[in-house]
């Protein structure tokens, strides 16, 4: 499920898609603002038969022929499909995921099954390597829980002249003995 621009036929921030969660009722500026739609990547079942142990191209296949005669404002889209010769032309795709907002690349073996749980082998999650920044971490937050006497909840500013200006928060990311060494 994704925020989508209806007019740049792209993907919104996922911010957009936060507002919408956990509302009972959606306003009808957000509706507007941040359209949801289902990015379709796979078909897993078909008229009562689990399609899962069957190869990849061959889901796909049939999740595009259903596909065809749908609607152009229906809220559904297949996902893009690349198809590259070689490393060095994924090389040049995953270096415009960015601008697609996009984390990286799933490149997955044609061949291959649906897989449940943690993805091996023929499942690859080709991602970007992280943008830096020289940020100052002004606050830190006891976690709730079981990690209610850890620091846990992090806000980070970066310089503006002699003002540090908050822009993110970071929540996530860090293991129990990471959170454990920051606090200390």
């Amino acid at each position: 499920m994704l925020a989508w621009d209806r007019a740049a036929d792209a993907p919104l921030p996922f911010s957009a898609l936060q507002k919408r969660i956990g509302r009972k009722t959606v306003p009808k500026s957000l509706l507007k603002d941040a359209p949801a739609i289902l990015l379709a990547y796979d078909l897993l079942e078909f008229q009562g038969r689990d399609l899962r142990a069957e190869p990849l191209h061959h889901r796909r296949a049939l999740l595009d022929s259903l596909m065809r005669d749908m609607p152009d404002d229906l809220p559904l889209r297949p996902s893009p499909k690349i198809d590259a010769p070689d490393w060095s032309s994924l090389t040049d795709l995953r270096a415009t995921a960015r601008d697609k907002r996009a984390e990286g690349l799933m490149l997955k073996h044609r061949d291959s099954p649906y897989h449940t749980g943690r993805k091996k082998g023929d499942w690859w999650k080709w991602k970007l390597d992280p943008l830096t920044i020289d940020a100052v971490m002004i606050y830190a937050q006891s976690g709730s829980g079981r990690r209610a006497n850890l620091f846990t909840d992090f806000t980070f500013a970066v310089w503006n002249g002699n003002d540090l200006v908050p822009f993110t928060k970071a929540y996530s990311g860090l293991t129990d003995a990471e959170f454990r060494q920051i606090t200390a």
